[in-house]
């Protein structure tokens, strides 16, 4: 699942590059859609795949989002400094690439063995 969200925040981005205010909108949208999309998956995947030290687990990849996200925030203003929107789109298309990357190499770890059970309510409170 993560990574067709990936794509459908790359193919959001390829749709910006086309001259037309209404088609760089929906495109905005198609990409923000997906990202965050990709990052719901992300985060519940963090959580699921620590058997131990979820709480931490989870904000060693909170750190990493945020850090990302300034850093590429960063290269994106000085992208578009020096190439306007397709620097901003060559920024945003190499972390896209770079996710994708990652989720293709997800595919080869193993599932674990047995499916999350909720926790039981409990009774009397």
């Amino acid at each position: 699942m993560f990574w067709a969200l990936v794509a459908l925040m790359g193919a959001g981005m390829a749709v910006t590059m086309l001259d037309n205010t209404f088609a760089v909108i929906l495109g905005l949208a198609i990409a923000t859609m997906g990202f965050f999309a990709a990052h719901g998956v992300a985060s519940a995947w963090v959580t699921r795949r620590a058997r131990i030290g979820k709480a931490q687990a989870s904000a060693i990849y909170l750190v990493a989002y945020y850090l990302g996200a300034s850093i590429l925030g960063t290269l994106g203003g000085y992208a578009w400094t020096a190439w306007a929107w397709p620097g901003v789109m060559l920024v945003s298309g190499g972390a896209a690439t770079l996710a994708l990357l990652v989720a293709v190499r997800l595919i080869f770890i193993a599932p674990l063995p047995t499916p999350e059970q909720p926790s039981e309510p409990v009774a009397g409170l």
